[in-house]
């Protein structure tokens, strides 16, 4: 007797549109937290399903992980600079540039995004909106390699920008994986011949950060 063939599951409901209402009088004087709860119920002009509360979160998360990779670069070419002559030198460089034009310069443009909300309650899309991840890792830097190879999958962000000479966020994105790909396998190799120290990438509690402290953040990419 042949197995019953299974019912398949129902498609979920779409979610509910959102209406925009005026933002409130008091804007100025609210605390972050009472804006964000604002923008919750507030839509996303290019899909209203979702609110510009999650933008903010997702972007605020973003810079988060991105100003952690910044900084694990930082320390991983200050165990280097000495030498500049040497192919290992040339990797961290390498990929220090495609951090600055594509993920630095990415995150930078979704800090803007957030700062506007929170001064004006409006949402420009300087760098496209982010969507929802579930993102494992262990470091800040396993955690935002894999937030970087999410976003070079996702559709909106394979669009070619015209402020970007006709690429695409993705593009750039997966530009600064292949650098750092190359860097960490020279790195590997030469440690082991030459013990340089470890780097502490782990960053506790860095991404769980509240509203009132996980503000937008913008990546100083002019210092390196």
């Amino acid at each position: 007797m042949s197995e019953p063939t299974p019912t398949p599951a129902p498609a979920p409901d779409p979610a509910p549109a959102l209406e925009a209402t005026a933002r409130p009088e008091n804007w100025k004087a609210m605390d972050v937290a009472a804006k964000v709860a604002w923008l919750n119920t507030q839509p996303l002009p290019s899909d209203p399903t979702v609110s510009l509360g999650s933008c903010y979160d997702r972007g605020t998360r973003f810079n988060v992980y991105a100003y952690g990779v910044f900084q694990a670069i930082q320390l991983l070419e200050s165990q280097v600079k000495e030498r500049k002559d040497s192919t290992i030198w040339q990797y961290v460089q390498n990929m220090m540039a495609a951090f600055k034009q594509g993920v630095g310069s990415y995150s930078n443009a979704v800090a803007e995004d957030c700062r506007e909300l929170l001064e004006e309650g409006k949402y420009s899309d300087r760098a496209q909106p982010l969507h929802p991840m579930t993102i494992p890792g262990t470091t800040i830097w396993d955690t935002a390699h894999n937030v970087i190879t999410i976003l070079t999958k996702t559709p909106s962000l394979n669009q070619p920008r015209p402020g970007l000479g006709g690429t695409s966020w993705a593009s750039l994105f997966q530009a600064f994986i292949d650098a750092a790909q190359k860097f960490w396998e020279e790195w590997k190799k030469q440690k082991r011949e030459e013990q340089f120290h470890d780097v502490d990438l782990t960053i506790p509690g860095f991404t769980e950060l509240e509203y009132e402290e996980r503000l937008p953040l913008t990546i100083p990419l002019d210092e390196f």
